[in-house]
Order: C-alpha cells, then sequence, then structure tokens
C-alpha cells in the first residue's frame, strides 16, 4: 500500500458483519492490519476474515477502507489514520487495541516509495516519516501491548532492497533497512527477557500492487500468492521470510556482491 500524508484521522466504526470465531467452532483470534486499505493489507485481511479472526483494520484511504471492511465475513473495527503522524497514529492504535480488548497478531504493511533519482528532498521526508518513524511509532504501541500481555505476534513488511539500496529511491532502501534491523533489535529484546512474543520480518521482493514501480521488474507475485506465503510465516511464527521464496536466491547473491560490482549494476 502507498500511504501518503496530510489526511486526517477520524473516529473508528465497527462493523459486525459475521461471526467471530475460527471456521469449526475453534478459539477465535483477533488481529490488527495497518496500511489494510488495499494491496498486501488488503489481502491479507480477506485471508484472516476467511480464517474468523475478528479485524483491525487501519488506513489512510477512508473509502477503501469502508469497502474493504463491509466486503468481510467477520467482525472488523476500522480506524483512519496516517501514521506519518506518529504522535495521532499511536493514539489511534492505542484505542482500536483498547476496542477490541486487544489482539494475538500485528501487522504493518504501510509504507510508501519514492523514485527520486533528483534527492528532492519532499519524498525523501515522506518516506522517513512512513517507512521509519510511522513504523517504529506503530511497533512501539504493539510490543507495549504484547509485553503488558504477555504474548503476541508482530509482523513487519520489510523489502528485499533492505539488503542493498537503490541509488533510485535512496530513501527507500535506507528506510527498509531500519525495519529490518529494528525488528531484530526487537526480537533480541523479547529473547533477553524470555518473551513469549514473535516477530517476522517479511523481506518482499515485487508485489503486483501500487508500490512496484520503474523499470526492469521481474517476479513480480500476484498480492494473493504473496499473502499466501506471509500467512504460512505467520503460522510457522518464523523470524525473517522472503516473498516470494526465490527473492532468497536474488538475496543471496546481493549480499555476496561486492560494492564495486554492484555500483555498475
Amino acid at each position: 500500500m502507498i500511504l501518503g500524508v496530510d489526511k486526517a484521522a477520524t473516529p473508528f466504526q465497527p462493523h459486525n458483519l459475521g461471526v467471530v470465531g475460527q471456521k469449526g467452532g475453534g478459539v477465535s483470534h483477533s488481529a490488527i492490519i495497518i496500511g489494510a486499505s488495499s494491496g498486501i493489507g488488503a489481502g491479507l485481511a480477506k485471508a484472516l476474515a476467511q480464517q474468523g479472526y475478528t479485524l483491525g483494520l487501519v488506513a489512510r484511504r477512508d473509502e477503501n477502507l469502508r469497502k474493504l471492511a463491509a466486503s468481510l465475513p467477520t467482525t472488523t473495527f476500522t480506524r483512519v489514520a496516517d501514521i506519518a503522524d506518529c504522535r495521532l497514529g499511536m493514539q489511534i492504535l492505542g484505542e482500536l487495541l483498547e476496542a477490541m480488548g486487544g489482539v494475538d497478531l500485528v501487522i504493518i504493511t504501510a509504507g510508501i516509495g519514492h523514485e527520486n533519482s533528483d534527492l528532492a528532498w519532499r519524498p525523501e521526508a515522506e518516506t522517513i516519516a512512513v517507512n521509519v518513524t510511522g513504523f517504529a511509532a506503530m511497533a512501539n504501541v504493539a510490543m507495549r501491548h504484547f509485553m503488558a500481555r504477555g504474548s503476541g505476534h508482530l509482523v513487519g513488511i520489510s523489502s528485499i532492497a533492505a539488503i542493498k539500496a537503490d541509488g533510485s529511491a535512496p530513501a527507500y532502501g535506507a528506510s527498509k533497512a531500519f525495519v529490518s534491523r529494528y525488528m531484530q533489535a526487537l526480537r533480541h529484546k523479547v529473547a533477553k527477557q524470555k518473551l513469549p512474543i514473535h516477530i517476522t520480518d517479511i523481506q518482499a521482493g515485487f508485489v503486483d500492487t501500487a508500490m512496484a514501480k520503474g523499470n526492469g521488474l521481474f517476479w513480480i507475485a500476484p498480492v494473493d500468492v504473496a499473502c499466501e506465503q506471509i500467512l504460512r510465516a505467520i503460522r510457522r511464527r518464523q523470524k525473517h521470510a522472503y516473498v516470494t521464496q526465490r527473492w532468497r536466491l536474488i538475496a543471496w547473491l546481493l549480499r555476496l556482491l561486492p560494492e564495486w560490482a554492484y555500483n555498475r549494476l
């Protein structure tokens, strides 16, 4: 999802649209998806709804969010927020957690990316506000909730660009490196404290969303395929996953490639 800026938040709206709980009468689960109105976030919302999750959906675009919520066969709560305004975003997420009575899973898919070879400052600043400050703010609220609760699962959508950034989008690659390292630090924190909190870093390649920009794109995954692999990583409580899995090869090559050789590409 491309998450922009300068959109005022509005109160959340609950939509009671179906039976809460997993299919087959199992124990119910709940999740919040931040960046839910399109792309990977919307795809995950649809998949989790089919599994009977109660969902909290957060995104900037109110109309898209309401349409998605109305289409889901489960209980949903929606909240409009721009996480670039981190203080307001933290307040809204806290209110949503309280309204839902707590959740098992928080997935942060919200992100923005600009091609910016000219190094114009506004695109760089927007990217940092959403992908760095906004991400950290949402992760902070989620982690404090899980630590107070004693368990939980945080998932963040990073990128293959976190491994080696591209000069055509400097802030984007750097911001995704921050996302991956921040989650690594959180994993270290909960491991030291022996807390049963799981943290999954999804490093995605190209997925067929509005975020996929530029020339030379390859291995572009359909959203449903990407979401299926993300959910598999969540079920397995993986610390890290490439999406789709074949990007593991590219990641391995990027890590081996010396900077002088990478700069010639």
